[in-house]
């Protein structure tokens, strides 16, 4: 995955899939890429949560 020019790699599956999204499983992780994850959940977490709107 890449965002603002950082880019994470990683072993993964699917875990589920719903209308609101998929859940992914990580199976493995190198160091700088947990960093560059953890990073990202940081910074979304200091976001405001927007309801989704359905039609």
């Amino acid at each position: 995955m890449t965002n603002e020019g950082a880019t994470f790699e990683a072993t993964a599956t699917v875990s589920h899939v719903t209308e609101e999204g998929m859940g992914i499983v990580f199976i493995t992780v190198e160091a700088a890429d947990q960093e560059i994850l953890e990073k990202w959940l940081a910074d979304e977490r200091r976001k405001p949560i927007i309801p989704l709107q359905r039609f």
